[in-house]
């Protein structure tokens, strides 16, 4: 079965849109492959783009930065400040979320949307099949 028909897309675009405020511009929730799953704000082009990066860069994170630090299964949360925003990820059950923002978003608050999302989201994730 499709984890996109178990999710109900809109609804799960409207919990999405929730964090779409003061200066955060899209949430995107996607598998560990870089697919796209669900987002709200922004375009989709640019949704698919964030996954797809955001997927390797995390993947990097758990193997590397595992070695290094020797926490890969305790490492919760990703943050990226770029040259046209800023980035949160964290793994959310099978999935990977992120929050994009304007530079000027405080890293504080973005994790705390970013956390919201994750408690709202995680019971129901989890129980979807990878």
């Amino acid at each position: 079965m499709s984890t996109v028909l178990l999710l109900k897309p809109r609804a799960l675009a409207q919990v999405l849109d929730q964090a779409n405020s003061n200066g955060v511009r899209s949430t995107i929730l996607f598998n560990p492959d870089g697919s796209l799953v669900q987002f709200a704000g922004g375009s989709e082009k640019s949704a698919k783009i964030i996954a797809a990066v955001g997927s390797q860069l995390w993947l990097a994170y758990e193997r590397v930065g595992g070695s290094i630090i020797g926490e890969s299964e305790n490492m919760h949360y990703i943050f990226l400040d770029c040259e046209h925003g800023r980035l949160v990820m964290t793994r959310i059950a099978h999935f990977i979320l992120c929050t994009v923002a304007l530079e000027t978003v405080d890293f504080g608050i973005l994790k705390t949307k970013t956390r919201a999302l994750y408690d709202h989201l995680y019971g129901q994730l989890e129980q979807l099949d990878p």
